[in-house]
């Protein structure tokens, strides 16, 4: 084998030793070649001492990175302590020995990812390197040493600043070690790319805090010239300056001898120079500014214009960064356990339309067995989702084992068939998860597969016999006979347990079959799809087949006369029982679950419990306190934790999935070994040990507990195993999304007790409700600044609680984000479709009435599927078989109510119903058309569709209307119908089922029997004599219409669920409004009949739901009363809704006044329960978005949304606000004289206390308590919290109130961001998607380094998809249409073109749709090339639009086509191309494959006509051939030589193209003087009070004269790209920019400063007339993606989409 390495020796396998590998020779003595070898050997990557080396540099950088600033900024030069200088110069040394250790470092080759460890080459590499350079300059201030001998404390301060600030330089080795630890984490596997870019956010906003702390206290100490004067000067030289760090009481507190001598305890706190607490408090301001929190305390900015700006700035950066963090914790939840989250997501919405399906609860059963099974085995991904993607080779090495399996089968024998054969069968295979008791094989029925155990095994039964008759074990096969002959099952097979089933499905088959290439089976029939029993295989297969069936047929024989001994009822029977011995927890026992919530509670109630004892004895002083009665219940926990030991040590059982076996573990040795081997026990086993013993002699009980908090890493896991039990035990689930608020609220919890508990133990004059108060407020980012750090030690605290709040937060955020995230970015996205169709539809000029229905059908499929792609879910989410059951349960009520279907055989009908295609329609579409004929049958869902018959006049008057379970334009099976007998329309909404002709032929092949019987259908015969009312069919229910209903899609119930809405939001605003600021308010006229009013059409609302409402059950109207009430009753809102009506505010006759509150109020209060109405207002709301657009009112979705987010927050705020002040009435009336504990008293809101009775507020001052209660609720609901109203500190209830809505406030802060994310994401699908396409081709392109040429025309052609269909090639855009309607359009399209076609126009309506199924869609650009001369015609194109030059095997045009069809004769003879097509400019084409041609043919019979019609047409076809080649030869004259010289496109003289450097730098001083504009604009309408200056008015004037330019060069100069063709003709692209920017332009390029400076305008009013041309910025992000483009085209930079939208939105 070949070494490892280079000749040179040069390169090493990253894996192999260097101590034999290595062949460096140098000149050197041997002693220095071993120490340079072992340098070497421990400098190599990924090994632990070079891993150790650079963990030695990260800390040493960091060190540096923190402590230089503070050196600089607030120490000063003169200032630093000895031992720092020491420290520093250390660190100097191992900055210049990492220098040194760099030109010894081997490097992994990007190329060949081998290891390189030639001195040479690395010194080479290190030299040309950035990192030499940085090295260099990281080295220098070790000069600092010398100077220090040399000069001593004489060199300047100049200098020390100087090798202060390049020691700042060192920053830029973290990006080094960053990648050196990535390097070494990836060693094992792939690392979390997100989780790894959150650390290093956190460490560098860590980082940045540090540094730009103390950047921020040096700016505003830098007018200060000893910012540590002393205690006696500190009065004189800083006490009235004003600066931050004199109005900061903490550092007052410390530096002020007046202040800190007069402590009252008499322990002065003085320090003239407190260092640590400058850096502290500036940190904390960084802390609160970058994370948002803002406390407004003692560290803001004061007037100082530095302190002002840089603030700013940090501010600009804090929110930018706190969106950071918000987007990668997004990022790293959704990529932390991507594969389960995934796999739980999927199943939820699988759950939830299998709910909209109603499917019964064993399919549902079924689905989540398997699926959990192959959670198990592969993580939920089915076969096709796992292998899609790889290439054949590989396919067919994983698929190689299952040829031995396929050896066993008679007919596939290696005796009988090549490996060729075998290996393509194999590839075939498809595997099937079976749970237990699936059946697996349909007695009776033509199952046309074969089926091979390949895991588990299969129970065989027969009718005659209950038992079980036989046994297929693993290998085993079945199903081989009915494959090749199409006989029926003998027998039925059941999996008793999970098995793994490999089947070869008999369309795969059947396919495979009919491929003329495979020459091992000659005795196949395409016509009756079986093999002869010629062939030697298939013989075997019968004769063993018999044998097969004969053994078990005799089995049952001597079943029946026989009594089975105890050995044969061993063979044939397994005991499903386990045996336990001892006691046994088995895995489905009840006791788990509720095991579960017990230990939940124990690890919360010690997690809460411990930290406020510990909180509550350090307030004391008195940590060595005796027991009390909380040890008491920590001890029950205790033992409680040790049961749990125990039993999971000794009495849990668990189940394992081996082999495809489930399987219930009881053994004690095995038990104890799961145990000791999974994550639980090493908590356990420290958290159960008895640490409280040693209090007894120690003291200091809570001390002890404290290790006992290491069981809160249980919580999730004991959540999820909860949840697992829950599903087991008592089949209830409990999906991702309720799992993980669960986690996140006992998470959120833990986090607010112990940060409260920390703060209640620094503050020992806070109440704990106050601690939590603050904990609220700064882990929830609000930050009043009503309770504020006083000390250095408070103030650790803030920052590091406030740094792990805000991250929190950002979690809470991004986990909530991930649950309402759920949109499909991907190709299946409905809105994505729906806009690339209407594109593609636009520009191909199609009528109004067909957007119009293609739209209606999108907008269907949305709100009646619930936002779940239907197509997606059978299609990619299942696997076949389920698959099958599914569609068998939603299509069987259909198909057995059809007479011509309902008694035939089973198999039969298993596969009809498999076979049907989903269909949906809009209200008024037609679904059988004039124009199309029918080639199928249709089956009616959901809806109502009415049949058409046409009179003499051309009127179509309808003969019979159909419902549910119906069908018609079933003759159409049979019958070619060149022209339909009657239309179809629907009447409303509705979802068909589709029998395609041609399905049902394939379906009859198999079924011959079947199909003789099914050869003549009873068509639907027209009954034009019979009126509409006569002919109605009535479907549902028997009686329905002599019974009163409402339909439920009723104009007037639609009308009457908006009032009710109405309503609901009325008393929803005006009953807490009333209840909380109509003081002294009498009961009027006015409110009693408003209020009686809405409770009267509630009543009738009642009455309605109870007995007239129908409703719909699996698409069936319900009408009959009874059922009507009991299905109100069960839905449960006849309980709330008759909650409401009950009129509690009788009672306030008897008591009309309760003190404060007055008649009004109290009337309010007692009809609270009219708001159990709000629990409807989702629904309502959803039923009126539905009204509206049955009624054809379109309001925009994501406005929709927006709307109710919106809406949320307004409702959400009157109620808190309305509260809130409620509680201030509550405390001011209750208060005594001169103590005011509200928050209202202390706004001004209340002036005197309250009186019952009094005078009534006038309507300003209720407006103004109204309004400061809605600013509060406002600003903390979406944690503004500026601090200006604050609940009062001294009272308890507003304290605890103000903590509650803090909460509230954050989840729904986080509620409004994860919708709006939503929203957003789904605003840009299609921008997205083709962005991400555009990137991918751009890095291909990039890495595979293509031509310029090459890569220009990509690039254009993916522009020219963008601006025509939206980045979406051609059949994908086809294949976003529904069949009918693709059908009809392209027929439409294309018609003129097909009557002038060969055959084609001669053929029937019926043929020509099929054909068009078939059609696919290209676009080709100018220069691009259709077909060459000489080339084998395999497609006919439809020239739609566009022009092609037709050219000689020279290349010399003799003719241009424009609009026609190209390839006709050489298509239709199967000839190769007479000459080539060249396309001139865009063109768009329709194109046909002659295979599918072909396969219409033989479909519809029509091979022999089609030779028929060759044969006839001989003549006219080589007229047409002579034709192209007299023109052809013809081009030898000189005239037509004359005529056919290619005109080559001239660029005009002076005109600029687009991607020209001169136009791109044009674009970026557009971008410049626009960014100039929209700054300096309204500044000047802000600040400019005095004069404008004469420089600032001539920039004004030139950038006013490049607007001019500007303007002239896209008139005259500038040519365009249009729809990815190039306009270079100022005539075209002048036109353009006429009609779109030319007015706008102008506008903004009036010489309004020239005017007005000349004038004598120049203060304010010279910037308000100058803001006309802030309409330039509607230019600016294409002004910004120009010259992201020019960087990625023309260097070395890589601007991704991602990045530019990163600038866009800092911008």
């Amino acid at each position: 084998m070949q070494e490892p390495f280079s000749r040179s020796g040069t390169l090493i396998d990253c894996n192999t030793s260097l101590s034999t590998d290595f062949n460096y020779e140098p000149k050197n003595s041997k002693k220095d070649r071993t120490t340079l070898l072992n340098l070497l050997e421990i400098l190599k990557p990924n090994t632990k001492s070079r891993l150790s080396w650079f963990i030695i540099t990260f800390f040493v950088t960091w060190y540096n990175a923190v402590m230089t600033p503070i050196r600089i900024f607030i120490m000063g030069p003169n200032k630093v302590p000895e031992k720092i200088i020491f420290i520093g110069t250390a660190i100097d040394i191992i900055f210049v020995l990492d220098a040194i250790f760099c030109f010894y470092m081997p490097y992994i080759d990007n190329d060949t990812r081998l290891i390189v460890t030639s001195r040479t080459q690395i010194r080479k590499r290190y030299l040309n390197s950035t990192a030499f350079y940085l090295n260099i300059v990281s080295c220098v201030p070790v000069l600092e040493i010398p100077f220090t001998l040399i000069f001593g404390a004489y060199y300047n301060v100049t200098t020390v600043m100087t090798f202060e600030i390049i020691r700042m330089t060192r920053l830029l080795h973290f990006q080094v070690v960053f990648d050196e630890f990535k390097n070494f984490s990836s060693r094992k596997g792939p690392i979390n790319v997100s989780v790894f870019r959150m650390v290093v956010i956190l460490f560098c906003t860590q980082l940045f805090m540090c540094i730009f702390g103390s950047i921020y206290f040096g700016l505003s100490s830098s007018s200060v010239a000893d910012i540590c004067p002393g205690s006696n000067l500190y009065e004189e030289n800083l006490k009235d300056m004003e600066l931050w760090i004199t109005s900061d009481n903490v550092i007052v507190d410390v530096m002020d001898p007046t202040v800190c001598e007069s402590k009252q305890d008499g322990k002065p706190d003085c320090n003239d120079c407190p260092h640590v607490l400058f850096f502290l408090r500036s940190v904390y301001f960084l802390m609160q500014t970058l994370f948002t929190i803002g406390y407004g305390d003692a560290v803001v900015p004061t007037k100082l214009d530095t302190e002002v700006a840089v603030t700013c700035l940090f501010m600009l950066f804090g929110v930018f960064g706190y969106g950071l963090i918000i987007a990668n914790m997004t990022s790293v939840l959704s990529n932390i356990d991507v594969v389960n989250m995934r796999f739980r997501h999927e199943m939820d919405s699988l759950h939830l339309w299998l709910k909209f399906r109603s499917a019964p609860a064993s399919i549902s059963h079924k689905i989540d067995m398997c699926f959990h099974y192959l959670e198990r085995t592969q993580y939920g991904v089915l076969d096709q989702n796992l292998f899609e993607g790889l290439p054949n080779q590989l396919t067919r090495e994983i698929t190689k084992s299952n040829m031995v399996l396929l050896e066993r089968v008679p007919f596939i024998n290696p005796q009988y068939r090549s490996k060729t054969f075998l290996s393509n069968i194999s590839l075939a295979l498809i595997r099937r998860i079976y749970p237990p008791s699936s059946i697996v094989i349909h007695e009776g029925e033509k199952q046309r597969e074969l089926l091979i155990v390949k895991r588990g095994k299969v129970d065989l039964y027969v009718k005659s016999c209950s038992e079980v008759v036989a046994t297929l074990v693993e290998n085993d096969y079945f199903g081989d006979c009915p494959l090749l002959f199409g006989t029926s099952n003998e027998v039925k097979g059941i999996s008793p347990g999970f098995s793994e089933i490999l089947a070869l499905p008999f369309n795969k088959f059947k396919k495979f079959m009919d491929c003329s290439s495979h020459t091992d089976v000659d005795s196949w029939s395409s016509v009756s799809n079986t093999v002869s029993m010629e062939d030697p295989g298939a013989k075997k297969t019968a004769e063993v087949s018999r044998m097969q069936m004969d053994k078990i047929f005799s089995y049952v024989f001597n079943l029946k006369t026989h009594a089975r001994s105890k050995k044969v009822r061993n063979m044939f029977e397994e005991s499903a029982e386990v045996k336990v011995k001892g006691l046994r927890i088995l895995p489905k026992s009840p006791l788990l679950v509720y095991w579960d919530i017990a230990a939940i509670f124990g690890i919360m109630f010690e997690a809460v419990s411990v930290p406020i004892q510990l909180a509550t004895y350090t307030r004391s002083s008195n940590l060595a306190s005796a027991h009390g009665w909380v040890f008491s219940i920590h001890y029950a926990f205790d033992i409680l934790f040790i049961i749990d030991m125990y039993l999971r040590m000794n009495a849990y059982a668990y189940t394992t999935f081996e082999n495809g076996k489930s399987q219930t573990i009881v053994d004690i040795d095995l038990i104890r070994k799961n145990y000791f081997s999974s994550p639980w026990y090493p908590i356990d086993r420290i958290a159960v040990a008895p640490y409280d013993v040693l209090s007894f002699a120690l003291g200091h009980h809570i001390l002890f507990r404290i290790p006992k908090l290491i069981r809160v890493l249980h919580l999730p896991r004991t959540v999820s195993r909860l949840r697992t039990n829950l599903s087991i035990c008592f089949e209830r689930s409990m999906n991702e999304k309720l799992s993980s608020i669960i986690k996140m609220f006992l998470c959120s919890i833990l986090i607010i007790v112990w940060s409260s508990a920390g703060w209640n133990a620094l503050r020992l004059k806070d109440s704990g409700h106050k601690s939590v108060y603050w904990a609220l407020t700064t882990l929830t980012t609000v930050g009043y600044g009503d309770l504020t750090p006083k000390n250095a030690r408070e103030t650790i605290y803030a920052i590091f609680i406030g740094a792990v709040g805000a991250t929190f937060t950002a979690g809470i955020i991004a986990n909530v984000t991930s649950f309402f995230h759920d949109t499909d970015v991907s190709e299946d996205n409905i809105d994505h479709k729906m806009n690339c169709v209407i594109k593609f539809m636009e520009n191909h000029s199609r009528p109004l009435e067909q957007v119009k229905r293609i739209r209606e059908y999108f907008e269907y499929i949305e709100r009646e599927q619930r936002g779940i792609s239907e197509d997606k879910i059978l299609h990619k989410a299942l696997p076949d078989h389920l698959k099958s059951e599914v569609l068998m349960h939603i299509t069987h009520a259909m198909v057995s109510k059809c007479p011509h279907f309902s008694n035939r055989e089973l198999g039969f009908q298993r596969q009809l119903m498999t076979s049907l295609e989903q269909r949906f329609f809009s209200s008024r579409s037609m679904i059988i058309t004039p124009s199309l004929p029918s080639d199928g049958m249709y089956f009616i869902k959901k809806g109502t569709v009415d049949l058409l018959s046409e009179t003499k006049m051309g009127e179509s008057i309808p003969f019979r209307r159909l419902g549910v379970d119906d069908y018609f334009s079933e003759d159409s099976l049979t019958d070619h119908w060149d022209c339909n007998p009657y239309l179809a329309v629907s009447v409303t909404d509705s979802e068909l089922w589709y029998l395609n002709r041609f399905v049902f032929y394939r379906l009859v092949e198999n079924f011959l029997d079947e199909g003789a019987q099914l050869s003549k259908l009873e068509p639907i015969k027209k009954a034009n004599t019979h009126s509409r009312h006569d002919t109605t069919v009535t479907h549902g229910n028997s009686g329905g219409n002599s019974v009163f209903f409402i339909h439920p899609d009723n104009y007037f119930i639609q009308c009457w669920f908006g009032l009710i809405l109405t309503i609901t939001i009325y008393t929803m605003m005006t009953i807490p409004f009333r209840y909380a600021f109509m003081e002294n308010h009498e009961i009027t006229t006015i409110w009693l009949l408003l209020d009686y009013f809405g409770d009267f059409i509630l009543f009738l609302d009642l009455l309605i739901r109870s007995f007239f409402l129908a409703y719909y059950d699996d698409s069936h109207l319900v009408t009959e009363k009874e059922r009507i009430w009991r299905h109100y009753y069960e839905s449960g809102k006849m309980k709330w809704h008759i909650a409401s009506l009950i009129p509690i505010e009788v009672s306030a006759l008897y008591q009309p006044i309760l003190c404060p509150m007055w008649k009004l109020q109290v009337w309010s209060l007692f009809r609270m329960n009219k708001l159990f109405r709000l629990l409807e207002i989702p629904a309502l709301v959803t039923s009126v978005e539905s009204s509206l657009a049955k009624l054809g009112v379109r309001v925009p979705k994501n406005a929709i949304r927006v709307g109710k987010v919106i809406a949320v927050i307004v409702f959400s705020a009157h109620f808190i606000a309305c509260l809130f002040f409620a509680i201030a009435s509550y405390n001011q009336y209750h208060t005594t004289e001169g103590s005011h504990t509200n928050w209202a008293y202390m706004n001004g809101l209340f002036s005197k206390p309250l009186l019952c009775p009094d005078q009534h507020p006038d309507t300003r001052d209720l407006t103004r308590r109204y309004i400061a209660s809605l600013y509060w609720s406002i600003a903390t609901l979406t944690t503004v919290g500026y601090g200006d109203i604050t609940a009062h500190q001294d009272s308890v209830i507003e304290i605890l109130f103000a903590s509650f809505v803090l909460i509230i406030g954050t989840a729904t802060y986080t509620l409004v961001i994860a919708l709006l994310d939503d929203i957003v994401s789904q605003l840009d699908v299609t921008s997205s998607l083709y962005k991400t396409k555009a990137d991918k081709v751009h890095a291909y392109c990039e890495m595979e380094a293509l031509p310029d040429t090459l890569k220009s025309k990509i690039h254009a052609y993916y522009d020219n998809l963008w601006q025509r269909q939206l980045g979406v090639s051609g059949n994908k855009i086809l294949s976003f249409f529904p069949d009918y309607y693709r059908k009809e359009m392209i027929i439409d399209i294309i018609r003129p073109y097909l009557r002038n076609t060969l055959f084609l126009k001669d053929c029937s309506a019926n043929f020509i749709a099929h054909i068009v199924n078939c059609i696919s869609y290209e676009l080709y650009l100018p220069g691009d090339t259709l077909f060459h001369e000489g080339e084998r015609c395999n497609s006919l194109i439809l020239l739609y639009k566009g022009k092609v030059h037709l050219l000689n095997s020279k290349g010399v045009k003799f003719k241009t086509v424009d609009n026609g069809v190209l390839g006709e004769t050489s298509f239709f003879c199967f000839e190769p191309h007479l000459c080539s097509a060249k396309a001139v400019d865009t063109c768009q084409t329709f194109c046909l494959s002659a295979s599918d041609f072909v396969s219409c043919l033989r479909e519809n019979k029509m091979t022999e006509q089609f030779k028929e019609y060759l044969f006839k047409n001989t003549t006219q076809i080589l007229i047409l051939k002579e034709s192209v080649l007299k023109m052809i030869r013809n081009l030898k004259s000189s005239k037509m030589k004359k005529m056919a010289v290619e005109e080559k496109s001239k660029i005009p003289k002076g005109v600029i193209l687009p991607d020209t450097l001169s136009r791109c730098s044009w674009d970026a001083m557009l971008l410049l003087q626009t960014a100039f504009l929209a700054f300096i604009i309204p500044y000047q309408i802000s600040f400019m009070s005095h004069d404008t200056a004469l420089s600032l008015f001539l920039i004004d004037v030139n950038i006013d004269l490049f607007f001019l330019l500007d303007i002239y060069a896209k008139l005259n100069k500038f040519a365009v790209i249009k729809d990815g063709s190039l306009l270079s003709s100022p005539k075209d692209f002048r036109a353009i920019y006429l009609k779109s920017s030319f007015k706008g332009d102008l506008i903004c390029a009036a010489p309004v400063s020239f005017v007005a400076f000349c004038s004598g305008v120049q203060d304010t009013r010279y910037g308000l007339l100058r803001i006309t041309q802030l309409i330039r910025i509607r230019h600016f992000g294409k002004y910004l993606n120009s010259c992201a483009i020019t960087l990625n085209s023309r260097t070395s930079l890589s601007i991704s989409t991602e990045k530019l939208r990163i600038i866009q939105i800092f911008i």
